[in-house]
């Protein structure tokens, strides 16, 4: 009855940040985090802890404190989750967990700084990020009382390269977390980098120093939004952490994708103009993005400056492919086929995919009017997948009702009616890229003049 009335009685305001702890069985996730909980400097910290062991042996080794006599409760309140991964089978468990934590800090008259949800090796962070934002859309009681602040990754910089271009399957390394199904490595991997607004390179003394300059400039590429620290025994400053920019929490795919493309842009200025000029492009390109986007163009602008050397310094670019006419699927299906490594070839040679490092980004296909997919690519792994309707398939009842997010949607728009915001928009990463190659090898997928007249007629019927 009185834990009821605790609940009806919170507000929004009352909530508390959340910084949800992803990465690899064996990145350092626990060593960071005990590393936290033993050096609070006057944070209140909650914590729980989420492995899919059979025994949560994370959880007792977070118990482990220098002074024997010191118990985790002297320095954060815990809470297990057994058996379970946060990002799917035991959503109210977790949920469950937050509000037991919250319940105690009230109760005590001691609200948490901050709670640290220790994720399970195999986690995905997105769906974590999707649960708190269903939360908050569905108005459920826990969206009163704690948001999803930030995501902070931990990678393990001696085993990054490995891991990038492995072929296996999450099932097939029980040592990056138990329960990881048929999904590549590597796709996980890009994930927790491309969601984290912190990434932390944890075990950076074992590897040589220019080659932990090359991951940090990777990874800034990979995700320009994001904070890239590198460590040692998980040393990382929590109060470093909670005062860094944090957007990612905030945006779903095409938040994401928008993000990107923002960062490409600004590179591709910085490469060509003047700084002054740079602010002003940039600035008006983006005038009509949502509150979180204008964030995110920002911060993205911030981190691309700090990383301009270092591209030049090793080399890694960027482009953006944009068309307005389908491809063709079949014709799409055989290119994918000639350049992916996955089709079987162990070194394809004249494949510019060699050098590229990642490439994503929305794809119009001949088959489905209606539908947009997604283009992933990393190391090993290329996927192409249905990711729902095309915004001018929806009804515009059902569009946001914020004016900035309609006028961002809009700006995708052409002047063709039939086209609506359908195209061809893919980011490509890399090293010494053959851009001409992969531009003509795309464009001789897409439909021919011909074919987009009969295209035209088909979806009109």
């Amino acid at each position: 009855m009185w834990r009821k009335k605790w609940k009806d009685a919170m507000t929004d305001e009352q909530a508390t940040p959340v910084v949800l702890l992803a990465g690899f069985l064996g990145a350092g996730k626990t060593t960071t985090l005990r590393h936290w909980i033993q050096n609070q400097r006057g944070l209140k910290l909650g914590c729980v802890v989420n492995d899919v062991a059979s025994i949560n042996i994370d959880a007792k080794l977070i118990r482990r404190t220098h002074d024997a006599t010191t118990s985790t409760l002297d320095l954060a309140d815990t809470v297990e989750l057994d058996n379970g991964c946060a990002c799917c089978s035991i959503t109210d468990e977790l949920y469950d967990a937050i509000e037991n934590l919250c319940y105690l800090a009230d109760k005590r008259k001691q609200k948490f700084d901050c709670i640290v949800i220790e994720a399970s090796g195999v986690a995905e962070p997105q769906n974590v990020r999707d649960l708190f934002q269903t939360a908050q859309e569905d108005k459920l009681p826990v969206a009163k009382m704690a948001y999803l602040d930030r995501i902070v990754t931990v990678v393990d910089a001696s085993a990054f390269g490995e891991h990038y271009a492995s072929k296996q399957m999450l099932v097939e390394k029980p040592e990056l977390g138990e329960g990881g199904g048929r999904r590549p490595v590597v796709d996980l991997l890009i994930e927790q980098v491309e969601c984290a607004d912190y990434v932390v390179m944890n075990k950076a003394d074992l590897v040589k120093e220019r080659k932990v300059e090359r991951l940090h400039e990777i990874i800034a590429n990979l995700n320009p939004l994001c904070t890239v620290q590198s460590a040692r025994f998980g040393s990382v400053t929590l109060d470093n952490v909670l005062n860094s920019p944090s957007i990612l929490p905030k945006l779903d795919l095409e938040g994401q994708h928008r993000g990107a493309i923002a960062a490409a842009k600004a590179k591709q200025n910085d490469e060509r103009n003047s700084h002054q000029n740079h602010h002003h492009q940039h600035d008006h390109d983006h005038a009509h993005f949502s509150t979180e986007e204008q964030d995110c163009c920002k911060v993205s602008h911030q981190q691309d400056r700090q990383t301009t050397t270092a591209a030049v310094k090793f080399g890694i670019t960027s482009f953006i492919y944009t068309r307005r006419r389908p491809f063709h699927t079949k014709r799409l299906r055989a290119l994918v086929l000639e350049w992916s490594p996955v089709a079987g070839i162990e070194q394809n040679h004249g494949s510019p995919l060699q050098a590229v490092l990642r490439s994503k980004g929305f794809v119009w296909l001949s088959g489905s009017h209606t539908n947009a997919h997604y283009w992933s690519h990393a190391g090993q792994h290329l996927e192409i997948k249905d990711v729902g309707n095309w915004w001018d398939a929806v009804a515009r009842s059902d569009w946001p009702a914020e004016p900035l997010a309609r006028k961002a949607i809009l700006t995708d728009f052409s002047t063709d009616e039939m086209v609506g915001d359908r195209r061809q928009e893919l980011v490509f990463i890399g090293v010494g890229m053959n851009q001409a190659a992969i531009e003509s090898g795309l464009d001789q997928a897409l439909l021919s003049d011909e074919e987009v007249d009969e295209y035209a007629r088909h979806w009109s019927c």
